[in-house]
């Protein structure tokens, strides 16, 4: 119990207690553990914190709520650390609320009494308040905080200001009141060819013209005298090769906080180029200028009027050219001034309407009209230049306009030629067929009679001559269709390929027997895979023109037909083995009337127009058609069609789904 003696003889003593009451320490407090609610703390501790000591219970409830959340659960870690473990020191910084909510800083130091069984009973704590200390550092630390961001806004600044000047076109320049240089920027070297640390040290005069060296000098007395800039003034300066350059100089005082001038700067700028380029734009204006004279396009510039809304209701002629005074038959002193409304009152409001449309939108308005009081069709461009003021073309199109009249009258009577022909040629046709039929058929009659050898001879040449006839009237009656400017209907079925090119193959059988050859057919496809939807009429009729030509022009050899397919078309061909087509005529037979054999006394019959109706056919189609030959071996015809071949199994279940959707 010798913790416990100790403790009641501070207790008892009253020297000892006013000892600990009066001490140097701000705080002192006595912690009863066994009993909380029995504890005392020093009248000035309560000062501190803004309460009245004979008002205030040594509470130990109320004691927690004074302390800040965060610093009480530390306090209870460490005093915990301390009870059970003495050589932990009971030593931490806490916060306090004040009676008028501030804070209060205290540095805390305790010690834990402990009795006989080494159990705590009791808590001396002192307590010195560091508000004034914490505050102190805060506010050393704020004051850190705020040099470190001045010092980073500074090396910024100082780095962009580097960069302005260092990149910057100008000379910037800095020296003393006597002129003498202490910086020169890198662009000197650019502009005068001098490293910046040349002329380090040495005046501004040494280096001015001397005949300008009394101006400068003037200028220097001038900005001393007055702390007044002095701004694009002209000397010629010395550059590094011995020559003398236009620069255009700004002189500015720099003063210090009490007004009193320190230095010169300033920034130089080499005019030489300048005048050049004003030279150069000088130029140009004149060459605008010339050829907005001498441009053979009226030219017109006018003002944008606004009404009080800012929208365009009328313009002013600034400007014009001579053509637009000729094409208009306005001089130009009768236009600029006025506006378009007094100068045109009875014009088509389409006109002002194109010119409203390009002031208000900035898009570029075309218009074509006709000026009766000088007799001309003209086109107007208008464009803005700008947000007040549009140019406008004009151009005279009074020929354009009628040779598009006469191109559509003579279109007209073109067309009208074309349908009269078409007309006469079907109707020749028809006319031809039906006593022709009649001359075939009483010549097939006659042939089935009986007749001498030499009768039947002749027969036979009445028989030929008509067919050879009856095919040059169909030829003329489809180039007669194919000409008009009707739509061709085209009639699509469905046919078997293979089962056709047999057919043909049979029908022109007996004329290539008779000449010595065959006619051969290549069907890469079964019977019950080559069905093919066209127009029957059109593909066997080209058909039978290729394999006609063919056999006609072959005097041995072969004649070989077929076709193949792919995934989107049919190549159909027909090649053989007769004379041939030359290479310059090649581009040519699909033309009308044309034939390889122009002579009176050419060898082969026909009129040349098989191949053109039978490529004619193919466009129809949605084909091509076109010939490899050559001379003296052969010619092989081609087309396309845009079709696939169907099978046999696909057309029947097409037929039962048309069958059913009816």
């Amino acid at each position: 119990m010798e913790n416990e003696f100790y403790y009641r003889l501070t207790l008892g003593k009253a020297a000892t207690h006013d000892f600990f009451k009066n001490s140097l320490m701000d705080g002192i407090s006595f912690w009863n553990l066994e009993n909380p609610d029995h504890n005392w703390l020093n009248d000035r501790l309560w000062t501190i914190l803004g309460y009245d000591p004979n008002e205030m219970l040594n509470n130990l409830t109320f004691w927690k709520q004074l302390i800040f959340e965060d610093d009480l659960t530390e306090m209870r870690k460490i005093f915990a650390e301390h009870m059970f473990d003495p050589a932990h020191i009971y030593q931490y910084i806490i916060r306090f609320y004040h009676k008028d909510g501030s804070t209060i800083w205290m540095q805390c130091n305790g010690k834990v009494v402990y009795n006989d069984e080494k159990m705590p009973i009791r808590l001396i704590g002192i307590c010195d308040d560091i508000t004034k200390i914490k505050v102190a550092e805060e506010t050393t630390l704020q004051r850190n905080k705020e040099l470190e961001r001045l010092n980073e806004e500074l090396t910024i600044a100082r780095e962009r200001l580097d960069l302005l000047v260092n990149n910057n076109y100008d000379i910037i320049y800095e020296m003393d009141l006597q002129g003498t240089f202490s910086f020169l920027s890198p662009a000197i070297t650019k502009h005068l060819g001098y490293q910046p640390t040349d002329l380090l040290g040495k005046n501004m005069l040494s280096f001015i013209h001397p005949d300008d060296c009394s101006l400068c000098s003037q200028i220097l007395e001038i900005v001393l005298q007055h702390k007044q800039s002095v701004e694009e003034e002209i000397f010629r300066v010395l550059h590094h090769d011995g020559t003398f350059q236009i620069l255009r100089l700004s002189i500015v005082p720099v003063l210090d906080a009490s007004g009193n001038l320190v230095r010169l700067t300033g920034n130089a700028r080499n005019v030489d180029k300048y005048k050049e380029m004003e030279a150069k734009v000088a130029a140009s204006e004149k060459e605008f200028r010339s050829l907005f004279e001498s441009i053979p396009i009226g030219i017109s510039i006018k003002e944008v009027i606004t009404d009080e809304n800012k929208m365009p209701v009328d313009f002013l002629y600034v400007k014009v050219n001579p053509e637009f005074e000729a094409l208009t038959g306005m001089s130009e002193k009768d236009l600029v001034g006025h506006t378009f409304k007094e100068i045109h009152p009875n014009f088509s409001n389409n006109w002002l309407q194109s010119y409203l449309k390009t002031a208000s939108t900035g898009d570029t308005t075309s218009y074509e009209g006709f000026m009766a009081h000088v007799n001309r069709h003209q086109k107007i461009v208008s464009f803005a230049i700008n947000d007040t003021l549009i140019c406008s073309a004009i151009t005279d199109i009074s020929e354009h306009v009628n040779y598009e009249r006469n191109l559509r009258v003579a279109i007209d009577k073109a067309e009208e030629s074309e349908r009269i022909k078409t007309n006469f040629l079907a109707n020749m046709s028809h006319e031809l067929r039906t006593p022709l039929n009649a001359v075939i058929g009483f010549s097939e009659l006659l042939n089935d009679t009986q007749l001498e050898d030499d009768q039947r001879e002749c027969i036979s040449y009445i028989e030929n001559g008509g067919h050879r006839m009856l095919n040059i009237v169909n030829e003329l009656l489809a180039v007669a269709e194919l000409g008009s400017k009707e739509n061709v209907e085209l009639n699509y079925t469905e046919i078997n390929i293979n089962e056709r090119l047999r057919f043909l193959s049979n029908l022109f059988h007996n004329n290539a027997v008779q000449k010595g050859f065959e006619i051969l057919i290549d069907c890469p496809n079964p019977d019950s895979h080559a069905y093919l939807i066209t127009d029957e009429m059109k593909w066997q009729n080209t058909l039978i023109s290729l394999i006609d030509n063919a056999v006609k022009f072959t005097k041995s050899g072969s004649v070989r037909i077929g076709y193949s397919a792919d995934a989107d078309s049919i190549l159909i061909f027909v090649k053989d083995t007769g004379i041939g087509i030359p290479k310059d005529k090649q581009g040519l037979i699909f033309d009308n009337f044309f034939q390889v054999e122009s002579e009176l006394n050419r060898t082969y019959e026909g009129v040349g127009l098989g191949l053109s109706v039978s490529k004619a056919y193919v466009n129809q189609l949605g084909g091509e058609m076109w010939v490899e030959s050559e001379e003296g071996i052969g010619s092989t015809f081609y087309f396309t069609l845009p079709a696939k071949l169907r099978t046999k199994a696909f057309k029947i279940h097409m037929d039962s789904y048309e069958k059913s959707s009816l």
